[in-house]
């Protein structure tokens, strides 16, 4: 009779990680899906906060965020999103390269089945190189010294 019970009380937390309910996709929601930077210049960062909203009855958390490539860099918080409240997720471009960007962003939540993707677009404009301007001082010694 024991062993029985033994292995019921062993398996009983296996039991229970399987049984975490899935959230509907209708409780979770995003303030806005695309954030277009229209044009920026070469070099320049750009941020875009992005609220993940939860409409449901049960606290989510999200398990991670995965950008599309190393010039996409999200900043969120590990925190548990109670119901009715919000979460803010930072999402940078860097901007190195010239020319037209899209950019994808997946937002993955905990017990959710699909992640819930958001883009970033623009336009890059190639900076120009510029010299530094002349120094007053500087003319004035090297005129002084000849």
């Amino acid at each position: 009779m024991k062993i029985p019970v033994l292995i019921l009380a062993m398996l009983f937390p296996v039991f229970m990680a399987f049984a975490q309910s899935e959230i509907a996709a209708e409780d979770v929601a995003i303030s806005t899906s695309e954030k277009n930077f229209g044009t920026i210049r070469q070099g320049k960062p750009v941020t875009e906060i992005f609220f993940l909203i939860n409409k449901g009855k049960e606290i989510i958390k999200i398990g991670n965020i995965y950008a599309e490539c190393g010039c996409t860099t999200p900043v969120w918080s590990q925190e548990p999103i109670a119901p009715g409240d919000s979460l803010a997720i930072e999402i940078g471009y860097n901007a190195a390269v010239p020319g037209p960007f899209r950019k994808k962003v997946e937002i993955v939540v905990e017990n959710l089945s699909q992640p819930i993707p958001v883009y970033i677009s623009g336009n890059v404009y190639e900076a120009q190189a510029t010299s530094a301007p002349v120094n007053a001082s500087i003319v004035k010694l090297k005129s002084k010294n000849r």
